[in-house]
């Protein structure tokens, strides 16, 4: 009897040393959470099958998420527990399908997998950018619907009806000007080279070159060099500039 009462007294007696209520609750051996200068807990090494504390949690103080001194033991691992859903619902409760432990960002969402590749500027997109009031699972894929305002202040785009989709034209570089439209009716031999990558050098208002020109038709771009040209009007030349020049320069072949 006497030995259970000196048992209990120093049970007492340690926790009013320690300040530690829970008594029972842990090992008594302090050491293996605390270093023996201070109490400060030294690197205490989580189980990793329940969580495996990395990058940004690593640094964490462990009242940040243990916040009651009965909270030490079964702790909720989810990370639901800690971090608000921003995402409504829409996600895995599980932040590691799309996040990193290091940062929130960057992700590692793959685009891929649901029809949508990122490339060109598109990488460097903030996700709100596209996905206005945090709606993740609706967002429409129409070039259109992002970039309405690029394709009705862009040259000619709204006058000549060009498509909607914008990888009809372009690529999806980091610029607008880097085209992949192909021209199924100019070659763009010779000195028209240097003109295929520049749109505007043909269809710019007010004399805008129409879709569908052909190689045979170079008084639609010609007609002022045509009328301007020594005896080209007086003798009724032929509006095709080929029968007398070559592609490369003016000079008769």
């Amino acid at each position: 009897m006497k030995k259970i009462l000196l048992i209990s007294m120093l049970m007492v007696l340690y926790g009013a040393c320690t300040g530690f209520a829970e008594i029972g609750k842990y090992e008594t051996g302090c050491e293996k959470c605390h270093v023996p200068d201070n109490w400060e807990p030294k690197k205490y090494l989580h189980d990793p099958l329940t969580i495996d504390l990395k990058g940004a949690h690593r640094t964490l103080d462990c009242k940040e998420c243990h916040k009651k001194s009965e909270g030490y033991k079964g702790l909720n691992a989810d990370c639901i527990s800690c971090h608000k859903d921003v995402h409504f619902n829409q996600f895995s409760r599980y932040c590691g399908d799309c996040h990193k432990q290091q940062t929130w960002i960057p992700l590692n969402f793959k685009h891929t997998g649901i029809g949508f590749r990122l490339a060109g500027s598109h990488r460097g997109a903030d996700c709100s950018d596209c996905h206005k009031n945090r709606d993740y699972r609706n967002t429409p894929s129409d070039c259109f619907i992002c970039h309405q305002a690029a394709y009705q202040s862009a040259p000619m785009h709204v006058v000549s009806g060009f498509s909607h989709d914008c990888t009809e034209c372009h690529k999806r570089s980091n610029t607008w000007d880097f085209t992949a439209f192909v021209h199924e009716f100019f070659s763009f031999t010779g000195a028209h080279r240097a003109l295929k990558n520049d749109c505007l050098a043909c269809h710019s208002a007010p004399n805008s070159i129409p879709a569908g020109t052909t190689e045979q038709d170079c008084y639609v771009c010609h007609a002022g060099d045509y009328q301007a040209a020594p005896n080209h009007v007086s003798f009724n030349y032929s509006h095709d500039c080929r029968f007398c020049h070559s592609g490369n320069t003016w000079g008769i072949e």
